[in-house]
């Protein structure tokens, strides 16, 4: 194959999510190479490479981890090209996606079409569906995303203004490929068209029976369209709706085309990973009509019309115009967002790290995910999940609860209890209770919540992964790195907790408020760290912002640091009784081996009094 010595000759990043995407890309190099001879991988680089040439360009080829989907993955694949080769200047986000088809709008997409993000003008090509805010009957979408670099537009303009004139080059590209790699039309991997007959379009209502295919769907019921005369796929330019949801399901489709707009054409899962610091062009084959009817026959002749479509937009990108765009690495990108503008961030300007007076939206995620070692979200929605309707509400009624919340004495509430008290439970309802009723109803904009559960099976000091996890959700919800905790991240060693603090300290400066809930202190191996953690937090003017939410059980080396400084609510106590008495209200009446005979009422009313008494708050 041919090698390239220097890999600064190669200017456009193509990039797939799928095996079989990438798979397509390769099958429409007019020339493969290997790698450059002086191309030097970054350490902290895990992607994989193709190398190429398609007409006068050199393309680099990088595909998404297996089995790893999403905007995040997108977006570290894309940072993680770019770091290893600066010298790009455009990319192509090239795969399958899910079509939304509405044939009695003039948008008849059908299974092999090939959609094109371009402008509808209040937004670049693509929308984040899932960045948004709840209103009291719709879903107000907020912000959207960069359009693509000058090049590729006028090269969409260019191919837009031949296809006017003269047919796609699409299927005498496909014809080329299936004569040089017959493997790619065996059956197990065909990249051909799949035949009208397995094109099935179901009103939104009508769903799925069952099995990997259609035969057991009702025919009639499927939506009328004009039948096409060839097999060659149509190309649609629209919006495209991206975001970290897997979309399956009419209804939710159909709602993701509420929120995006008439023009939305298509759904899929890595787009939005790439618009806001990776100049690219988002190219579509439809594979299925992201609905209860998906299954993967159509993927491979989606992947391949994409790439092709990809493959002749290529011939109208000039080869000077091309050295003359800005690398995709020095495209300036401000290190808020507009939104984060409305928030009151002005007297934190100083303390944002300017790189070149620019941090990529894949550098700040870059910042996060090197923060977090340890990541409690299962452990809460686990919590969430056991929680039961009607237990808990008491800690809301009690005094020491007002008096936390009203911030007139102590910033601190350790709720404690024995062994299997409920205690996580209580702070994951507490958590859910806090985020629905104060963030989200509260005039100032400013007040997050986060939360970190200890648990004795990761077998840690919990101090440092616990700072290092509420620091990195403030840096993401507030969109704001400081120079502090950039530093951190990028000095090549272990921080200390003091420089952790200090790090907590400025991500803090956007918020007015923060609630931080820590549960299980008793739990983490070495436990003198995260009490003198705690202590700090609960104690230290530089941290007055936050309002300190602790549970643990009873010991007494806990108790010794915690109560002098906290507000204090134990789990011994007659509401936890009657939420024991609730739970088996709700067990006995669901529960249907209850309902036999020798369950007699006298004997459910004696449980009933006696379990919760003897129980001792368990």
């Amino acid at each position: 194959m041919t090698q390239l010595d220097n890999p600064e000759l190669y200017t456009i990043g193509w990039i797939s999510a799928l095996s079989i995407e990438r798979a397509a890309a390769i099958a429409l190099l007019d020339d493969r190479h290997d790698a450059p001879e002086t191309f030097a991988q970054h350490p902290s680089d895990n992607n994989s490479y193709e190398w190429g040439r398609i007409g006068k360009h050199n393309i680099v080829i990088a595909s998404l981890p297996d089995g790893v989907y999403g905007t995040t993955s997108a977006a570290t694949t894309a940072s993680n090209l770019i770091s290893s080769l600066p010298h790009i200047r455009i990319g192509l986000l090239v795969g399958i996606g899910g079509g939304i088809a509405q044939p009695g709008q003039d948008q008849d997409i059908r299974l092999g079409d090939v959609v094109v993000s371009q402008s509808d003008g209040p937004t670049g090509g693509v929308v984040q569906y899932d960045l948004g805010k709840a209103k009291l009957d719709h879903w107000e979408r907020k912000g959207s995303l960069h359009k693509p670099p000058q090049v590729l537009l006028h090269a969409l303009g260019g191919l837009r203004a031949k296809h006017e004139r003269q047919p796609s080059e699409i299927p005498n590209l496909l014809q080329r490929i299936y004569t040089a790699n017959p493997l790619m039309t065996r059956p197990k991997t065909n990249y051909t068209h799949q035949g009208f007959g397995n094109d099935h379009l179901f009103p939104s209502d009508y769903n799925h029976v069952e099995g990997n295919t259609c035969d057991k769907c009702d025919q009639s019921r499927e939506v009328k369209r004009d039948p096409r005369d060839s097999t060659d796929p149509e190309i649609h330019y629209g919006v495209i709706a991206s975001g970290n949801t897997l979309v399956k399901n009419a209804s939710t489709r159909d709602s993701i085309f509420k929120i995006a707009g008439e023009q939305c054409m298509c759904v899929e899962m890595e787009a939005a990973g790439l618009m806001d610091h990776f100049p690219c062009l988002v190219i579509r084959g439809v594979c299925d009509y992201a609905d209860s009817h998906k299954n993967d026959r159509w993927q491979r002749y989606a992947a391949v019309t994409a790439a092709a479509y990809a493959k002749e937009l290529l011939g109208f990108v000039p080869t000077k115009d091309l050295k003359a765009t800005p690398r995709a690495i020095d495209i300036p990108r401000l290190i808020h967002h507009k939104h984060t503008q409305q928030h009151d961030i002005k007297e934190v300007k100083a303390r944002t790290i300017r790189i070149e007076e620019s941090l990529s939206n894949v550098e700040k995620r870059d910042v996060h995910d090197r923060l977090e070692l340890t990541n409690p979200s299962p452990l809460h929605n686990t919590a969430s999940g056991l929680y039961e309707e009607g237990t808990g509400d008491w800690v809301f009624r009690t005094p020491e609860w007002n008096s936390w919340l009203s911030k007139s004495s102590k910033r601190c509430l350790w709720i404690h209890g024995i062994p299997g008290s409920g205690k996580t439970v209580l702070i994951s309802h507490i958590i859910n209770h806090i985020e629905n009723s104060y963030t989200q109803t509260t005039s100032n904009e400013n007040v997050c919540s986060v939360y970190y559960y200890c648990y004795f099976g990761r077998n840690q000091n919990e101090a440092a992964p616990m700072l290092r996890w509420v620091i990195s959700q403030l840096c993401r919800k507030s969109d704001v790195v400081a120079t502090s905790v950039y530093a951190l991240v990028n000095r090549g060693i272990e921080p200390k907790l003091s420089d952790l603090l200090d790090a907590l300290e400025d991500a803090l400066d956007p918020f007015a408020m923060v609630y931080l809930a820590v549960d299980a202190l008793d739990e983490t191996i070495q436990k003198t760290d995260l009490l003198t953690i705690l202590f700090a937090l609960a104690t230290e003017g530089r941290f007055r912002k936050l309002q300190l939410l602790i549970t643990s059980r009873e010991y007494h080396h806990i108790e010794e640091v915690v109560k002098p400084v906290s507000i204090s609510i134990s789990m011994s106590n007659e509401f936890v009784t009657e939420d024991i008495r609730v739970y088996l209200e709700i067990v006995m009446r669901n529960d249907r081996r209850f309902s036999h005979s020798r369950w007699t009422s006298d004997l459910l009313q004696l449980i009933l009094d006696l379990v919760p008494r003897k129980a001792n708050g368990m």
